[in-house]
């Protein structure tokens, strides 16, 4: 397939930086808006299972749901870190983040394993 799924932070007038977005190669989702500068929280990005949505939430805030009818065709050909999914020169740009840990899963977690992860980097990290 082609295209991409990211987390992503851009400019867009939905409230105060840093707006961070669900995006894909067609669109962005809403921002979550309520990330202060200089904070740290917990940001997770999944999709849902025979389904076109891809979830953003952050810490335990109220889920985004972002429908890409694309999703399907995409695959996962790595990981790619204050980057974006382009040619270069867009690769060089970079993003302003400190980063304490990704989880990476190859799978669609049930529940009880999506909450066991999220307590863990909580307890570990904020």
């Amino acid at each position: 397939g082609t295209g991409s799924v990211r987390v992503a932070q851009r400019t867009t007038g939905e409230g105060s930086s840093p707006n961070v977005h669900a995006a894909s190669s067609t669109g962005y989702s809403l921002a979550i808006t309520n990330l202060p500068l200089d904070t740290w929280g917990l940001i997770t990005l999944e999709p849902i299972t025979d389904s076109t949505d891809i979830i953003i939430q952050l810490n335990d805030n109220t889920a985004i749901t972002y429908d890409d009818t694309n999703l399907g065709s995409y695959t996962s050909a790595g990981v790619i870190l204050g980057a974006t999914h382009a040619a270069a020169p867009a690769l060089q740009r970079y993003g302003n983040v400190a980063i304490k840990a990704i989880i990476f899963r190859d799978q669609i977690d049930d529940s009880a394993t999506r909450a066991a992860i999220k307590a863990y980097l909580t307890e570990k990290y904020l």
